[in-house]
């Protein structure tokens, strides 16, 4: 069987027609999918926001008040909601963030209604460009220091590792898209220029002198790269199906 997967230019293509209803968007972080949500949805009537990070879950209270949004501290694999209450579920670039991914998913089905709508969106770590390697190469050294840390987070997905986790749901009507975010120019000073910076304040959060010096060397590395071959977002999957 063939897979068919389509490519989109934004969400309003797949989520235009979709009433979205009570949504939980699982992973919130700071809510830049749930501004996605409610700009490409026909309609949506309350959103949920469901993270770990009391930071997190702090900023987004004040990007999105009102009785409309509820905001909760809980984890994703033990999602504090009864079962099939939500119209629609999401998870947007979390899922390597889960140390047991697949029952991050199951714990979404649980809670989403029969016939309610699953959204995935998932940045994937094979057939990437030169540029695109670039960001893959600088957010798995952030995964390094986050495990030294003891924060979870994990190398990001292959394309066949993210289908193969969806499949296990048993979805209906599921299909499968692509979305590529801007790519306009790799090789964008002002944008080098930031993610330099953040490597450097990276270095701030590290006390161990042999560790240091490990990042500031691979660090080093890194902004080299940024001027020979530039930098640029990997592509993502994005995956709707039925309950």
């Amino acid at each position: 069987m063939t897979l068919i997967i389509t490519r989109i230019d934004n969400f309003r293509q797949i989520l235009g027609n979709i009433d979205g209803g009570r949504i939980l968007d699982v992973a919130c972080g700071v809510g830049q999918f749930i501004k996605i949500l409610q700009d490409s949805l026909r309609s949506w009537e309350e959103i949920f926001g469901l993270d770990v990070n009391e930071q997190s879950l702090a900023e987004v209270r004040q990007k999105f008040p009102g009785d409309r949004y509820r905001f909760i501290k809980g984890d994703s694999k033990q999602i504090p909601y009864p079962d099939n209450i939500f119209d629609l579920v999401s998870l947007s670039k979390g899922l390597h963030h889960i140390d047991d991914p697949g029952l991050a998913l199951q714990e979404m089905k649980r809670v989403l209604k029969p016939g309610g709508f699953f959204l995935l969106n998932e940045m994937y770590s094979d057939e990437l460009t030169e540029v695109q390697t670039t960001q893959k190469i600088y957010h798995h050294l952030r995964v390094e220091l986050d495990k030294i840390l003891g924060i979870d987070h994990f190398y990001t997905f292959q394309k066949k590792e993210i289908l193969q986790l969806m499949k296990r749901l048993n979805l209906s009507n599921q299909k499968i898209f692509e979305y590529l975010e801007d790519q306009s120019d790799p090789m964008n000073g002002a944008v080098i220029e930031e993610y330099s910076h953040k490597m450097d304040s990276w270095l701030e959060e590290i006390n161990d002198p042999d560790k240091l010096d490990y990042f500031k060397s691979k660090i080093q590395d890194l902004k080299e790269r940024f001027w020979k071959v530039g930098i640029t977002r990997p592509p993502q999957l994005v995956i709707v199906g039925r309950k």
